[in-house]
Parts: structure tokens; sequence; C-alpha cells
């Protein structure tokens, strides 16, 4: 299993990128996201991508270097054309234009529709963290989920994100999928050859398994926590999809995201600094929680994120042999040097 730096990461996925007809801009911003998911452990939206990227644009799902328009917009609501071009372009351009808003407006709210997968959730929550604001991000997917009884796929994984800052900790950082897996997760159990927790999948017979191939021979993902999972996924189809004009209940096309983005501007309630207090209390207040059997301590959300990136900023990103496998033979017929 090879290890590659961040830089590395971001510099062999641009080249890539580059010679597949990507633009430069646009091959650099998506590879810093690719980048970025990997050295937090969301290995799911990480460099993995590139093969299923690049047949993307081949096949012409995907156009790599889309117009983004804004079709309809008042003071503190935007609604995004994103072309069918990167999600992760078109993400971060909705979440500036939602910070914008707040700025203004206090609270803002933007839609994205016509957008390629946009990766990990958290990067565009955190931009408005960066500003000083609650980020919030959640957006529709195509079919994997089968809703709470049923065995038939008909919702996506549907995510949902919330950053919040606080003042002498890290920020508060909730990145959940509504099923019980993402299904880039199940991906990654099956690249490296592993089988999967209990609950997470049931075969094409609507049989509970543990083998990740099942889910791809016409098995289904479970929603979280059974109904409340499944309640929090519709909702989310109705918010990024219904709201957006995207599509709904397993229409959209994979791997399509439509998206529901979120800025609250923090100073438009009370002072910032004395939020960031509070919320700094309430996290040393967490933190002093004793732990229950078989805990070490009580970890704040998103709390792993930031240690694992730490650590992989400083030993390297592990790759599965099998994608990098893949990344190899995709240099190799591009004709993109690539370290072995």
């Amino acid at each position: 299993m090879p290890l590659l730096s961040a830089e590395e990461l971001t510099d062999l996925s641009v080249k890539i990128l580059v010679a597949a007809g990507v633009c430069q801009k646009n091959a650099k911003l998506v590879s810093t996201h690719l980048a970025s998911a990997n050295l937090c452990g969301v290995d799911s939206h990480g460099l993995i991508r590139i093969p299923q990227y690049v047949r993307a644009i081949r096949n012409g799902e995907m156009n790599p270097n889309a117009d983004i328009t804004v079709v309809r917009e008042t003071a503190s609501t935007a609604l995004i054309d994103g072309g069918n071009g990167f999600g992760q372009v078109a993400c971060e351009a909705a979440m500036n234009i939602a910070i914008e808003k707040a700025e203004k407006a206090t609270v803002s709210a933007v839609g994205l529709f016509k957008s390629f997968h946009i990766g990990r959730l958290a990067d565009y929550a955190e931009m408005a963290v960066k500003r000083g604001m609650i980020g919030v991000v959640a957006c529709n997917s195509p079919a994997w989920v089968a809703p709470w009884g049923g065995t038939q796929r008909l919702l996506g994984t549907n995510p949902i994100c919330f950053a919040i800052p606080s003042g002498q900790s890290r920020p508060i950082l909730v990145d959940v999928s509504t099923s019980a897996s993402s299904e880039g997760k199940v991906r990654v159990k099956q690249a490296r050859g592993e089988v999967l927790p209990e609950g997470w999948i049931v075969n094409s017979k609507g049989t509970g398994s543990t083998n990740p191939s099942d889910l791809y021979e016409g098995g289904a993902l479970l929603p979280m926590g059974a109904h409340k999972g499944f309640g929090l996924a519709l909702v989310i189809d109705i918010l990024a999809g219904a709201l957006t004009i995207g599509q709904i209940d397993g229409e959209v096309p994979r791997p399509f995201n439509n998206v529901f983005l979120e800025a609250i501007n923090i100073e438009g309630f009370r002072p910032l600094k004395d939020f960031q207090a509070t919320v700094d209390r309430l996290i040393k207040r967490l933190r002093a929680c004793p732990p229950a059997a078989g805990f070490e301590k009580v970890v704040i959300p998103g709390e792993p994120d930031f240690e694992l990136r730490e650590k992989r900023l400083k030993e390297g990103i592990p790759i599965e042999d099998s994608t990098w496998d893949d990344i190899k033979s995709l240099c190799e017929e591009l004709r993109v040097d690539c370290r072995s």
C-alpha cells in the first residue's frame, strides 16, 4: 500500500485531470478537494474517484469545464445551475455566494442542481466557519438506500453537514450520511477486500449481508437508525432536490448531486466572540464528562478528522493497492508520469 504526501496526491491528480481535458484551474480545485478528503480519512471521496471522473468525461456524462449560472436570485437566496460540471467547482462557488449574501442578510440559502459528485461536504461547510459563520450543507444523490421497511433503492445516502466555529477549540463538525454507510465506504471496503459491518446493506433478496459486492449486484444500503435516518433522508431529498428543481427519490443520475447550502452570520444574532466563548464552554464540559465503559474520552464531532489530517500530513496518505493499480493504469493510458 503506497504512501503519498498531500502534495504528491494533488499534483498527480492535477496531471491526470489535465490530460483528460480539464482546465488547469478546475483540475487544481478538484484535486485539492480530493486530497483534503484523503487527509481526513474520507478515502471514499479521495483519489479513488479519479478513474470515475475520467470515465464520466470520456462518456460525455460530465462537462469538466462547465459554466456555472445563477438562474434565480434574491437578497438572501440563489438557485444555481452547475452545468453538469464538477461538483467541487460548482459547490465551492455556491457556498461563496451563500457567504456573501449572509454578510448582508445574516442568513442565506443557496440551491444547486446539475452538479456532478461534490465530494466531502465538510469542505464547503468549513468555508463558512473561516468567515465566522455557521455552515450547513446537504445533498441528495443517486438511489442506493431502501426506505425503512422496504427493500428497493429509492433514496440516496443524502448526507448533511454542520460546521460551527469555536474560539479556542477546533470547529464542531458533524458530517454524516443518513444511511448506515455511504456508498463510497462500501467501495473502499470492497477495494481492500474487507467485509462490511452488519446492518449496512441488504442483498438483492432483501437479506442482510456483509459482502460489499452484494450492494453492486442489486442490493441496497439501509437507513441510519431505522426510521430516523429514513426521515432525515426524505427531508434532505426535498430540500436538495424538490426545492432546487433537481431530481428526487432515485431519479438523480449517477453520480450527480443536488445541493442545499446555508450560511448563518453569527454577528446578526450576537457578537462572534461571545458565541465562540459559549461553544468553548460547551466543549469543555463535554470533555470533562467521565467516559463510559469501553471509551477513553468523549470525542467531539469532527475531532477524528482533524487528528487524522495532522497525522497524514506528517506520515503520508495510504492508498489501497487496487486503487493504486487503477491509477497507474490510467496514467499509462494518458501518458502521465506516475510514481511507481
